[in-house]
């Protein structure tokens, strides 16, 4: 369903005018709207304004509301991107599922590469606990993205090294996202950006260009094709880049050819130690760990001091991650905080329950003692969330002073003119007058004025003003205009 031809009406509504042209100039707002009307209000705004947008809400649940419902709004589902909370808890030492970690890869790189894209401004919704996760800078994320196009000369080692540091697991065949191969003058990788089925090809005046995770390569395409992998196989020429192909990890063929590819980081941290981190690892206290995660400690160490990627990196991002996804957005963006006193509320609480699950999983021998705090707390996220992230927190990036707008539901006090559906709680009456003066209105309204009067003229009279009501509305015909039996 598409409702981005509605917008103009929601354009026309005085508040939102208000609110559109202060955003132009305050680096600060409020609004009030109803929680039914906040997609529409929000896809007006991203489409007039065209400013990369960070949508922060409560909870997940709500973030895929709102996903689903921009997406219509919009016109432009390909621009709404989710940054969800990964499936294990703060401190617990499982694998992050492919599904969400790839969703907020899409939207790093989203964010990361807004400004040199071209194609429409993102607009991300993040939950609270998303917001929370330490990850790496917008500054890795840049340097940890490639764009390669057929007849670019490139240096395959050098290429091979930065995909290992990137996170890309080396394998002999490539079978899932995460991976790369090399055979000879072949190179064959499977971002992780993309999720098996959701890949795009657009062919163009200039042949095929495809987009990882990133924006439109191309202008004005000629038509779309949806493949069911995101896998692709460079052969080179010498150092040349000779072809680009889609392929198949299943059956391993190659499909259609491609004139352009954008690689994005496999992880959200990158598999490098940084300065200072063996101060942070010498206070790990894994003595009254189970003899298992003392190995997988152990292993794991010596993985990170070897700059090589492993399944469950993004444990280790207390270390790691410097930057939240708040951090990624351009000085030119929007940071909408969707009622910010529940997001408050939402952070606090989360903090209290990563706490207590870290001291169960250190009783139970499943955690190492003193390990780095996974997470930003509410104090932290609250500096970002007024005036970027601090020069010190966040090395490499510079402070900024983005528009935020604070969306609220406040009933006595609400900014556009928009007001609920009414309800009738079994009042058949009223119902049926208001479903007549609805239907005469669509005929052009030459009888809705005569049909109330007749029966307001009952009621005065003492009539029964159902009665009344079914003689004003022909009784042969249904709601829907149809003949009744």
């Amino acid at each position: 369903m598409r409702l981005d031809s509605y917008l103009p009406l929601i354009r026309g509504d005085a508040g939102y005018a208000a609110l559109r042209d202060q955003l132009a100039t305050a680096r600060a707002a409020r609004f009030s709207a109803l929680e039914a009307a906040k997609p529409a209000v929000l896809a007006a705004l991203h489409a007039e304004l065209r400013r990369p947008t960070i949508l922060l809400v409560s909870r997940l649940a709500r973030g895929r509301q709102l996903a689903e419902e921009l997406g219509a709004w919009t016109g432009r589902p390909e621009a709404i991107h989710l940054f969800p909370e990964l499936d294990p808890l703060p401190y617990e030492r499982l694998a992050p599922g492919p599904e969400p970690l790839y969703d907020r890869l899409r939207a790093m790189l989203a964010l990361a590469s807004a400004s040199e894209s071209g194609g429409p401004a993102p607009l991300v919704i993040v939950t609270t606990r998303g917001a929370a996760d330490r990850i790496m800078t917008p500054a890795e994320c840049r340097a940890t993205t490639w764009r390669l196009k057929v007849g670019e000369r490139i240096r395959p080692d050098r290429l091979v090294a930065e995909w290992v540091a990137a996170g890309y697991e080396p394998v002999s065949i490539v079978e899932g996202p995460g991976e790369f191969a090399r055979r000879g003058g072949i190179l064959d990788i499977f971002p992780t950006q993309l999720q098996i089925g959701d890949f795009e090809l657009r062919i163009g005046d200039g042949g095929v260009a495809a987009t990882v995770g990133g924006p439109d390569l191309i202008r004005n395409p000629q038509s779309a094709i949806r493949n069911a992998s995101a896998a692709f196989r460079i052969e080179l020429w010498g150092n040349d880049v000779d072809s680009i192909r889609v392929f198949d990890p299943a059956t391993q063929r190659s499909a259609e050819s491609v004139q352009e590819i954008v690689i994005g980081p496999a992880h959200e941290v990158r598999p490098a130690l940084p300065e200072g981190a063996e101060e942070l690892l010498g206070e790990l206290d894994v003595r009254h760990a189970s003899s298992r995660l003392q190995d997988e400690i152990e292993d794991e160490l010596r993985q990170l001091r070897e700059g090589q990627p492993f399944p469950r990196l993004e444990w280790w991002r207390g270390v790691l991650g410097h930057a939240s996804i708040l951090d990624y957005l351009p000085d030119d963006g929007l940071l909408i905080v969707d009622e910010p006193g529940a997001i408050a509320a939402m952070a606090r609480q989360l903090h209290r329950q990563a706490e207590e699950t870290y001291v169960d999983l250190i009783e139970r021998g499943e955690a190492p003692g003193h390990a780095p705090r996974p997470y930003w707390t509410w104090e932290e996220l609250e500096s970002r969330l007024a005036h970027g992230a601090p020069q010190s927190a966040l090395p490499g990036v510079v402070s900024q002073a983005r528009t935020r707008l604070d969306l609220v539901l406040d009933p006595d006090a609400l900014n556009a003119d928009f007001v609920p559906a009414p309800t009738y709680s079994g009042r058949l009456g009223e119902l049926r007058i208001a479903e007549f003066e609805l239907r005469n209105e669509d005929e052009g309204g030459r009888s809705a004025e005569r049909g109330v009067q007749n029966v307001d003229a009952e009621a005065r009279d003492g009539g029964d003003p159902e009665a009344a009501t079914r003689d004003a509305v022909p009784a042969s015909r249904g709601i829907d205009g149809a003949s009744a039996p």
